[in-house]
């Protein structure tokens, strides 16, 4: 294989005293405005726009499309469903 999905993870973390949650990727990360077009706006997929901008840039093959879950904003708004606080920290990988 290898490429660039190879290095791409998701780690989950619990703490049950603590009583959190914490969901670790290794992505790409996003800017502030991205964070707020692909968490803000529920039931709104970035997943075609994010793939297409991915591939325009070399990034990921167009075979990746299939691997990708749409519906960002509506994963992010479910997490309000199991908590009272979400903390979101990212930083775009250039």
């Amino acid at each position: 294989m290898g490429g660039v999905e190879d290095d791409l993870s998701i780690t989950i973390t619990t703490n049950a005293k603590e009583r959190t949650i914490v969901i670790f990727d290794s992505g790409c990360g996003m800017t502030r405005e991205e964070a707020c077009d692909n968490l803000g706006t529920i039931a709104r997929s970035g997943s075609q726009a994010f793939v297409k901008d991915l591939e325009d840039k070399g990034g990921v093959a167009s075979d990746v499309s299939d691997q990708i879950i749409g519906q960002f904003g509506v994963g992010f708004y479910s997490s309000f469903v199991v908590s009272d606080h979400v903390e979101v920290i990212t930083k775009k990988d250039n």
